[in-house]
Order: C-alpha cells, then structure tokens, then sequence
C-alpha cells in the first residue's frame, strides 16, 4: 500500500494541468513516515456545492466536469 501511495504521489507530482493539486515535497520523515506536501484549494467538494446550492444548471455542471476531465486526461496520458 505504501509502495502505491508513493508511486502516486511521484506522478501526480509530474503534473501540470491547472486543475490538478500541485504537490510541493514528499519523503519520509526521519522516523520512517511517508508524507507529502500540496497545494490547498479553498472551496466546497462537488457534493458540499449540490448540498448548499442545491441542482446545478447544466451549464455549470458542464464546465466543472470539463476541467476535471482535462487534468484526468493528463494524468490518463502519463499513465
């Protein structure tokens, strides 16, 4: 699991994309923790907005699917 995690976050440091967390520094500690340090997004989860603001239009709904679909499309094409 550990090895996982660690694979991860190298890649998802490699990315680029404007819509995908920047991740600043990982490692282990010095008493063997792994850990990372990323970028903090201020705002609501996509179900916290539903919750507080109830049905999207469609518009919206479409232009954050949007944006998510082009940091996975980066993250899909780097494997």
């Amino acid at each position: 699991t550990l090895a996982r995690f660690e694979r991860e976050v190298r890649a998802t440091s490699l990315l680029t994309h404007p819509n995908t967390v920047v991740v600043y520094d990982f490692g282990r500690s010095d008493h063997g923790h792994f850990y990372y340090a990323m970028e903090f997004i201020e705002g609501p989860s996509f179900e916290a907005l539903v919750k507080l603001e109830g049905a999207l239009p469609a518009a919206r709904v479409r232009h954050l699917l949007l944006q998510c679909a082009g940091a996975l499309a980066e993250a899909h094409g780097q494997g």
